[in-house]
């Protein structure tokens, strides 16, 4: 119990995770979603934003992390 009180509660940064989480599960979708498509109007401007928010993702959330890890 003693460590419940060490840690405030952040409503914004996880109000603002969970964007970020709903973001990257609708350019997945997306994404795969226009791979699948080939007659898709405009499908390549798809993939490619969805690929930069994408590979933004994989940058932000998981390849940063890992290298502020090792500090």
């Amino acid at each position: 119990m003693a460590r419940e009180t060490e840690h405030r509660a952040h409503p914004v940064r996880n109000f603002f995770y969970v964007l970020y989480s709903f973001l990257n599960i609708i350019a997945f979708v997306g994404f795969f979603y226009a791979l699948y498509s080939v007659t898709l109007p405009m499908r390549t401007l798809i993939l490619i934003l969805t690929g930069i928010i994408l590979a933004l993702a994989l940058a932000m959330g998981v390849i940063r992390p890992l290298f502020r890890a090792r500090r």
